[in-house]
């Protein structure tokens, strides 16, 4: 089944760095990002990241980016993904929740 991954960047200067990846959970497993500045991959059990691809530019200040992503089988209720997607900044390993992901009510990020 076909989802699409919503991203906003709210800074108001460019963000051109690379070194980040966004991880999840998913009861599915992601087979494809249809974007070529993106990328996937598994990690373990249900956790699976999506990390910017060689030619990722950044975002631009106040700007989104929309993700199109396909997973295997289907969804089986208003969505089967978890909350509390995290991002891992590759420099120092630091990691920080995105804040709209964290919570039990799936229409906090679920559009």
């Amino acid at each position: 089944y076909s989802q699409l991954f919503m991203f906003e960047y709210a800074g108001n200067e460019a963000y051109t760095d690379n070194n980040f990846a966004i991880y999840f959970s998913s009861i599915h497993r992601l087979l494809h990002v249809d974007h070529p500045d993106f990328e996937h991959g598994h990690v373990v059990g249900d956790l699976t990241y999506i990390k910017p691809s060689a030619s990722f530019k950044g975002f631009e200040p106040s700007s989104e980016i929309i993700l199109p992503v396909v997973f295997e089988y289907w969804s089986v209720q208003e969505s089967d993904k978890m909350p509390r997607f995290f991002v891992v900044d590759s420099r120092d390993d630091s990691t920080a929740v995105i804040p709209n992901t964290d919570t039990e009510d799936l229409h906090d990020f679920v559009i």
